[in-house]
């Protein structure tokens, strides 16, 4: 299977074999970024996860694990 991006990037992705039938199946679909965007943001919360928007972060923290936060987070969005 072979995605193309608006700007022209391509991947080609074999498409996997589900046993008991006799080719490869489509096992996935595309979604418009701003929807994938909202259930991701939305499953982060519902995990615990904090949002912030109109950050920008500069720095991750590690500690014993892959990241432990952030830190030194510029506002770049409008003021409010």
């Amino acid at each position: 299977m072979k995605v193309v991006a608006p700007s022209g990037d391509a991947m080609i992705g074999p498409l996997r074999t589900i046993p008991g039938e006799s080719g490869p199946r489509a096992l996935s679909y595309a979604l418009p970024r701003t929807t994938f965007d909202t259930i991701l943001r939305r499953a982060a919360e519902a995990a615990g996860a904090e949002v912030r928007e109109g950050v920008k972060v500069e720095n991750l923290v590690y500690d014993r694990a892959p990241w432990a936060g952030w830190s030194h987070a510029k506002h770049i969005g409008p003021s409010s």
